[in-house]
């Protein structure tokens, strides 16, 4: 069975579709504002709900099989994180609140990215769920980063023919939107104290991506295709951070929100822990475990009380359930007699303040989850993830489900409990630390030895999805950087008569 392309491109110009699909979630973000945020969580919120999942579900349908980078993009934003936030919401879980506008709102279900969590009482590692990328500023560096990564590609290629790129070898750049989840703060995971990856350090990263991927389009054929496959992860890390830095720009200076980094060096991942759940594709994780892995651990689908929201909304909660705060005592005109004068002036409680104490009182009280929970919520967020990513890849790619993907994501949870065991055991012998050196290059080759076949395999030589997928990427950046073609040809000019000079 095929997914259902549908091709309504002669009737519907494209830009249209973008804009009535805008269109559509900024009314269900009305709808969730003002109906379904005043519901009850659980059953009665889900129903509310059916509206966005439905929409969620059905957007990537909107595009023909030649779209191939709307359609992926869809799946990826509205159909997998966009429906993931709604059920989250559901459950009285992040990163959609109450609190938000509809503008809010609106961004969070349109784009990809995670509104950092409010401050909140701690009952555990929380992974990267509080961690802050800075500002608007940064995203946007960050963005115009990659971008110019992936320029010097494509004007020296921007009147090449598909076949320069895919017909001389079948080992082709993947450049999915698709990404790799995992649960945060898991054994074996670094203890990072840095909130993201600085605009210096992933500038440096673009220049980098920039070399490797020229390398890729110009000399793929003579590398081993194990360097081919890691050349891929680098394309598919400056893609997918360059869909996520873009729109986290906007929404940090134009909405207010305070956003989570996006990817943090994953090159330099010292374990699997290190890698899925606090460098690769940050938003994605934190949303999959969120909504998987958290429930879990926590024994319940509702969030209990100390992860729902920030001290402040917790208390905005109060008063909406008619529990004021005591009326401050009226301070006392000088000179003023009396016994109330003669006493010190009572001040008014700090209401946040005491939210906070009683709700990290309530998180000191919660019991820590069984490591059995801990580990069945590991593999249950890369179980859910295959299956998610499977779903995407038959959409793309037409073919039926090969499961290679599903393999790919569920294996890492058993490698990664077995490299967690193999740490207490050596730490038991007396060997506290292996060399940062040796466990990034363990890491780094165990990851290609997963992905060789399962994962590179299946867009490579299983399917032409790899193929068209960069045929399209590289239409679309050749389109977008024509009309500067003729600035680019005058300051190269320029540059080469001052030069002779």
């Amino acid at each position: 069975m095929k997914p259902p392309f549908i091709d309504v491109t002669a009737l519907i110009p494209q830009n249209l579709r973008f804009a009535a699909l805008s269109l559509i979630f900024i009314l269900l973000a009305v709808w969730l504002k003002l109906v379904v945020a005043r519901l009850p969580l659980g059953v009665s919120r889900f129903l509310g709900c059916l509206p966005l999942l439905v929409a969620g579900l059905c957007a990537p349908y909107i595009f023909s099989e030649e779209e191939i980078l709307p359609r992926t993009s869809a799946l990826f934003i509205l159909s997998w994180l966009g429906n993931f936030k709604v059920l989250a919401f559901c459950l009285g879980r992040e990163p959609l609140r109450e609190s938000m506008t509809v503008a809010q709102i609106a961004a969070t279900l349109l784009l990809p990215i995670f509104p950092k969590a409010g401050e909140r009482g701690k009952g555990g590692p929380e992974g990267r769920v509080q961690d802050s990328a800075g500002s608007g500023a940064g995203f946007l560096a960050r963005w115009v980063g990659k971008l110019g990564a992936r320029c010097p590609v494509t004007q020296s290629n921007m009147n090449c023919s598909p076949s320069r790129w895919c017909g001389r070898s079948q080992r082709t750049s993947m450049l999915s939107t698709t990404t790799s989840p995992g649960p945060s703060g898991q054994p074996g995971g670094a203890d990072h104290s840095t909130s993201g990856s600085t605009p210096s350090g992933s500038s440096s990263a673009c220049v980098l991506l920039g070399a490797v991927v020229f390398a890729e389009v110009d000399y793929r054929d003579a590398l081993p295709l194990v360097a081919v496959h890691y050349l891929h992860a680098f394309g598919l890390y400056a893609f997918v951070g360059f869909l996520q830095d873009g729109p986290a720009a906007v929404a940090v200076e134009a909405l207010g929100l305070q956003l989570g980094p996006t990817f943090d060096q994953p090159w330099l991942s010292s374990s699997l822990a290190d890698f899925w759940a606090r460098r690769w594709n940050i938003p994605t994780a934190t949303c999959l475990r969120t909504l998987v892995y958290d429930p879990i651990v926590d024994g319940a689908l509702i969030a209990p009380a100390w992860r729902r929201a920030s001290p402040g909304e917790q208390a905005e909660g109060e008063h909406a359930k008619g529990r004021e705060p005591p009326a401050p005592v009226p301070a006392q005109a000088p000179g003023q007699s009396g016994s109330l004068a003669q006493q010190p002036q009572l001040q008014p409680p700090v209401q946040g303040s005491a939210v906070r104490a009683r709700t990290e009182e309530q998180a000191r009280a919660a019991p820590r989850p069984s490591m059995l929970r801990r580990q069945l919520g590991v593999h249950a967020v890369f179980l859910v993830s295959g299956l998610v990513h499977e779903y995407i890849a038959w959409n793309v790619s037409g073919a039926g489900w090969g499961w290679k993907w599903t393999l790919f994501f569920y294996i890492q949870a058993p490698l990664m409990t077995a490299e967690g065991l193999g740490r207490r055991l050596l730490s038991r012998v007396g060997v506290w630390r292996l060399p940062r050196l040796l466990t990034t290059l363990l890491t780094l080759v165990l990851l290609e030895v997963t992905a060789y076949d399962l994962f590179f395999g299946f867009v490579d030589r299983d399917t032409d999805m790899a193929q068209r997928v960069l045929v399209a990427c590289m239409q679309g950046y050749s389109a977008a950087l024509r009309p500067l073609a003729p600035l680019l040809e005058a300051a190269a000019a320029a540059a080469s008569a001052g030069w002779k000079q």
